[in-house]
């Protein structure tokens, strides 16, 4: 049990601890709670795997891949829809901690709808946006990499899902992230989550001709190889918000092992994270992170209520934004 208090809020959700487990590591937590001596105590919540409207069939396999540097997955999104989650998945969903759905769509409408269906389900406490998938009508492009699509995303999710956080994930592959997440906000996201994945690609020697390994060929490289580049868009998004007056909290996501990670990710604006590639090799992971965390602040006498004085404390404000 932690004996520091590290009650988060990200506009209005209040989570336990700020930490959080990411879109897909643990599917949707059913399997997760048979696992002995988990703390559900130290988690702020479990961002379900993502769902569309009717299901997603998933890409070829293999879909996931070592590297030295952490994990490419191509996954492909597979889901079984939003209506069967409801019906076969939810009752079995644990409720020992805060339960954000993900959701994305092939279409604005879709996206809608998804999110309306999510609305009547009390106990979802806030929705995550996946903006990075492929945009069919419009040309194959990502939601996430154009600012009026990205508001006009969020404009229809907004106005279908009510009284509860919207949160919107972006992609690190775009020009201005700032631009990005400020479209994001003027769309009505209460919260902004980054990074998601970086495209990557591995290939096998083993064959002849050699061969990408994934069967989608390219995959999204996570673990600790991008948390620089999540390090860097946390701190423009939140130094931009700073100096634009916008009052949007972040999740930063990418690369996070151990509690140093998580306080250096505070440190350049995330009010909370998102815990991904550590939690395939250790399933007590956000436990102990829980607890580096806790030990860091009470050395340095901080608390919940002097949180605010830590994140954003790299490079103040008077310091240009890059």
């Amino acid at each position: 049990m932690l004996k520091t208090d590290l009650v988060t809020n990200l506009a209005g959700l209040k989570l336990r601890t700020p930490l959080l487990l990411a879109s897909g590591v643990v599917g949707y937590a059913v399997e997760y709670e048979k696992i002995d001596e988990i703390d559900f105590n130290s988690l702020g919540g479990i961002v379900l795997k993502g769902v569309n409207l009717h299901g997603k069939k998933g890409n070829p396999q293999p879909r996931i891949v070592d590297s030295t540097v952490g994990i490419i997955n191509s996954i492909g999104l597979e889901n079984p829809g939003i209506y069967k989650m409801i019906d076969e998945i939810l009752p079995k969903i644990p409720r020992k901690t805060s339960i954000i759905a993900n959701i994305f769509g092939d279409t604005v409408q879709e996206y809608g709808e998804v999110a309306e269906v999510v609305n009547s389900i009390s106990e979802i406490h806030a929705i995550e946006v996946n903006i990075s998938c492929p945009n069919v009508k419009r040309g194959g492009r990502l939601f996430g990499s154009d600012p009026s699509i990205t508001r006009e995303v969020l404009h229809t999710v907004r106005q279908a899902y009510h009284n509860r956080p919207v949160i919107a994930k972006l992609s690190p592959g775009v020009t201005d992230i700032t631009e990005i997440a400020k479209a994001a906000v003027d769309g009505g996201a209460d919260v902004i989550s980054l990074i998601n994945t970086m495209p990557a690609l591995a290939v096998t020697l083993h064959t002849k001709p050699p061969k990408p390994v994934l069967g989608n060929i390219v995959g999204g490289l996570s673990g600790p190889a991008i948390k620089p580049i999540g390090l860097a868009k946390v701190y423009q998004v939140h130094q931009f918000f700073k100096h634009a007056g916008i009052a949007v909290p972040i999740i930063g996501i990418g690369g996070i092992m151990d509690a140093t990670d998580v306080l250096e990710y505070m440190a350049v604006g995330a009010r909370a994270v998102q815990l991904g590639t550590v939690m395939f090799t250790n399933y007590h992971a956000h436990t102990q992170i829980a607890r580096g965390i806790e030990e860091y602040f009470k050395k340095h006498g901080f608390s919940s209520k002097k949180t605010d004085k830590f994140v954003g404390s790299v490079l103040r404000s008077d310091h240009p934004t890059p």
